[in-house]
């Protein structure tokens, strides 16, 4: 890919909502997996070219599409695989009118991706650390066979030290993430972008925007609701899984709620326990370590 190409993608992300942080940490992590190629199929998985590959599926013939989301080859900026995720892919290829290999789509797909791994969407759209970042990217949502996290951040810095600054062609003004918003953004932003100069105020009115906007789409997936009402969330518990226990561990985290060594994966266990617990107590809620109502109102003001 050149430069004009990484720099597309990397406003994109900016666009979509994700912080500089964010959007270098996501394109590190498509470097190790395409090198930064929309249309590669993954090397030694098929005998085809990736512009006969690419074709193939862009023909629509029933076949070809079965083999693409049933072959196991990855595909793509991030090597989609797993056969939900492809037929998922070409699904919205479709739905835009694009080839299977389009760049701009893919980067969407990503995008829309994110929405189900509410952990991994809250860190790329709330912090400024690129190794957090790419960490994440790398280990809860790329899931591969080897981490080589070093690399990843590696790339990661790269392009955070190529786009986050006044390297870019084109801008002008202060050299800082609002110059993107006033010569790239549209005037409807899907979400609060932080700048570098913001203050402590502006940063915690940036936090909370950005976490109102999680659970907004959190609660959506949820209930099947656009709006968050506290009596419309499921009763959660200590064995429980899915995006309502992600929900929870995202919110305890943003929360500075100790919850171990719980991660953000939906997987409620004894430390997301432990966390609802001392979140009551903080809050004058009953004691339960069960996520109900009222504490669903609280935890996600």
């Amino acid at each position: 890919m050149s430069y004009e190409s990484d720099r597309e993608i990397y406003l994109l992300l900016i666009e979509g909502g994700l912080t500089p942080a964010g959007a270098a940490g996501s394109m590190g992590n498509m470097y190790a997996e395409s090198t930064m190629k929309s249309n590669i199929a993954q090397r030694g998985m098929t005998n085809l070219s990736d512009e006969a590959y690419t074709a193939a599926v862009d023909t629509h013939d029933h076949g070809a599409e079965y083999a693409f989301i049933h072959d196991s080859v990855g595909y793509g900026l991030c090597q989609w695989t797993y056969y939900s995720r492809k037929a998922a892919l070409l699904e919205f290829a479709k739905s835009k009118g694009v080839s299977i290999g389009d760049t701009k789509m893919q980067v969407g797909f990503y995008l829309h991706e994110l929405q189900s791994y509410p952990g991994v969407l809250y860190v790329l759209t709330s912090s400024d650390d690129v190794k957090k970042c790419s960490d994440i990217v790398c280990t809860e949502f790329e899931r591969p066979a080897v981490n080589n996290l070093d690399a990843r951040y590696r790339y990661s810095m790269e392009f955070y030290e190529k786009f986050s600054g006044t390297s870019i062609p084109g801008l002008t003004g202060p050299s800082n993430e609002s110059a993107y918003q006033s010569n790239y953004q549209p005037s409807a932003q899907p979400a609060y972008q932080e700048s570098v100069n913001e203050t402590p105020t502006q940063k915690a009115v940036h936090d909370q925007l950005t976490f109102g906007n999680l659970i907004s789409n959190l609660a959506s997936k949820i209930t099947g609701k656009k709006s968050f009402n506290s009596s419309q969330m499921p009763v959660l518990k200590e064995g429980d899984q899915g995006a309502g226990v992600a929900a929870i561990q995202v919110a305890l985290k943003y929360h500075k709620i100790d919850i171990g060594d719980t991660g953000t994966l939906g997987i409620w266990e004894a430390g997301t326990t432990k966390g609802i617990k001392a979140f009551q107590g903080q809050n004058d809620l009953t004691v339960t370590g069960v996520m109900d109502g009222s504490t669903w109102s609280k935890l996600m003001q």
